[in-house]
């Protein structure tokens, strides 16, 4: 492993690459020259095409053989077992740390951890106090840590950064931490994975072939009521991240022949799943029956409208089925799937029409649904069972759902070409998390991070900061979530005066109540706990004075306040308007 890394690091170092390809020209040159009297009719061109024919044996036998060689064991104990050939290569022909360093800024992923967090290389302090040895190993845990396969360039990086951070102060001068830092790093590995796993020596066909459209067909019911889904996702090149088990096991159920229902909450990624797994079938990536399969999504508002009873629903949804049957390599993806077992407004149950279809292997499905709609109209069709397979998307842990959003935030870069910094992705992940209650983690935040992406462009930019996040955030909810400008900070320090224009006395209150909003925009809330007063007292005394003057000074208006009336929610079946 140690020699072809050596192989590797002096193959690709610049001076080697121009000599390369000069090389290929000249010898290319001295072909060229002897064709109008005859290929290879001089000694001097046979010698050349001989010297070329061996030149490319080894460029190829390089490119496909030694620079794709992985580590014997991923993440073995010896830590020198787990490197990759590039950074391994580098860090046993660096004579020092500084040496180590100017190199590795050269490379991408490493620029992309230095932009993401606002570093410029002049200001990157070169120590050679640092061991390799000592190196090596930071780099090692770092790697594990991110459940890498085996130890980049981006983990050599940034186990210099961590290590030399008590004498440069580096990422304190950047207002980072170190747990922001490697998140960084995670992102950089996310974006540049091709380093720990190269791409397999293998022809990717795009389909079946040029005709594969005229063997399926596209007839009149299909056009109507279905979607073509494959179409969508081979533009969009869908990647995913944070949900590798679930994928697993829905892939294994269709490859019993079963369909699947994924259940989960709105933004846990139910769809990502199904968009990766139909682009992955169309590449052919996936063996076996799925092995380019065509998915088509049934459009169930357009199935549903303007139907009068279940009998003329039952009639179309047979129609298509009829017609896309016959294909015999065909997937059927249903959004919200509950819409046709019993949620619609007419409460039409239609699995009496599927079931049979999918017995007889005719397609498969694969549908979607949130845990109440699956509680309530899914789990007490029992003849569901025998033929559907429940995936359940659990909401990810903190670090999966940053890894899922760092995921969204690169995507959401490319499409609408802006820069998005470190920052803003963290913000929306924050404030989604903590004022964006509808969804579960990490839809909210990307939802957060495309309306402030479209609100950007709108005004003429095109790198998304925090405080266009927070300025999105604030919109939203109408609630100040910045720092305070001036006319707020004045407000603020005179609170009490402002209040008692409308409250008169009650000087406990008030004071208590101004130091709590102050509290509050200083950031010194408990992050667990909801934002809240209970003021006490008898009827009279000014307790819905000082809520309505409260949101009339800080909130801007009075209409700003929401009043339940408890009295009106005292028995069981009133508890339900809530």
């Amino acid at each position: 492993m140690i020699n072809y890394a050596r192989l590797y690091y002096f193959y690709n170092l610049i001076p080697i690459r121009t000599l390369r390809f000069s090389i290929f020209v000249v010898l290319t040159l001295f072909i060229m020259i002897d064709l109008p009297s005859g290929l290879f009719s001089s000694i001097v061109s046979r010698y050349s095409g001989f010297l070329l024919s061996s030149f490319l044996i080894f460029e190829v036998f390089f490119y496909f053989k030694i620079s794709r060689i992985t580590p014997p064991i991923f993440m073995s104990k010896n830590i020198y077992d787990s490197f990759t050939l590039e950074a391994l290569g580098i860090l046993i022909s660096s004579s020092n740390t500084s040496s180590l360093i100017k190199t590795l800024v050269r490379k991408k992923a490493v620029q992309f951890i230095l932009t993401k967090a606002n570093i410029k290389r002049s200001e990157i302090s070169l120590i050679n106090d640092i061991s390799i040895k000592e190196l090596a190993k930071k780099a090692f845990d770092l790697a594990k840590d991110s459940k890498g396969k085996a130890v980049t360039t981006t983990d050599l990086f940034a186990a210099y950064i961590l290590l030399s951070e008590d004498k440069t102060k580096l990422l304190f001068d950047k207002n980072l931490k170190n747990e922001e830092f490697f998140h960084i790093l995670l992102w950089a590995r996310k974006t540049y994975p091709r380093e720990e796993k190269p791409r397999p020596i293998r022809i990717r066909f795009w389909g079946e072939g040029i005709g594969e459209n005229w063997v399926f067909g596209w007839t009149i019911e299909t056009k109507k009521y279905m979607f073509d889904l494959t179409r969508k996702v081979i533009q969009e090149k869908p990647l995913l991240s944070g949900r590798e088990k679930e994928y697993t096991q829905t892939i294994e159920f269709l490859y019993k022949n079963k369909s699947a229902i994924l259940v989960g909450e709105p933004g846990s990624g139910k769809t990502s799943l199904v968009d990766t797994l139909a682009f992955e079938s169309f590449l052919g990536n996936i063996e076996g029956d799925l092995y380019h399969q065509k998915f088509f999504q049934l459009l169930v508002d357009r199935l549903l409208a303007g139907s009068t009873n279940q009998g003329e629903l039952e009639s179309r949804l047979d129609n298509v089925i009829t017609e896309i049957s016959h294909s015999g390599n065909l997937i059927v993806f249903i959004p919200d799937i509950e819409n046709i077992l019993g949620a619609s407004t007419f409460n039409i149950d239609l699995s009496g029409t599927l079931v049979p279809y999918i017995k007889q292997g005719k397609f498969r499905i694969i549908g979607t649904t949130t845990p109440g709609a699956y509680k309530r109209f899914i789990e007490p069709l029992t003849s569901l069972a025998d033929v559907f397979g429940i995936v359940k998307l659990e909401n990810p842990d903190k670090d999966t759902a940053i890894q899922m959003l760092f995921e969204k935030a690169s995507d959401i870069e490319k499409k609408n070409n802006v820069y998005l910094t470190y920052r803003s992705v963290i913000a929306a992940f924050n404030f989604a998390e903590k004022y964006l209650q509808g969804r579960v983690m990490p839809g909210a935040a990307v939802s957060l991070l495309q309306d402030t992406v479209s609100a950007v462009k709108y005004a003429g930019k095109n790198i998304v900061d925090e405080q266009d996040v927070i300025a999105k955030i604030e919109n939203k909810t109408k609630i100040a979530i910045g720092t305070p400008k001036a006319q707020e900070k004045k407000l603020l320090l005179n609170l009490e005066d402002e209040i008692h224009k409308y409250v008169i006395d009650q000087e406990n209150a008030v004071t208590a109540i101004s130091e709590g909003i102050r509290r509050i925009r200083a950031g010194l809330e408990s992050s667990t706990k909801p934002i809240s007063f209970l003021f006490l007292g008898p009827t009279g005394v000014g307790k819905t004075e000082t809520a309505k003057t409260l949101a009339s000074i800080y909130f801007g208006d009075e209409s700003r306040m929401i009043r339940f009336d408890m009295s009106e929610y005292s028995t069981n079946d009133s508890v339900k308007r809530l």
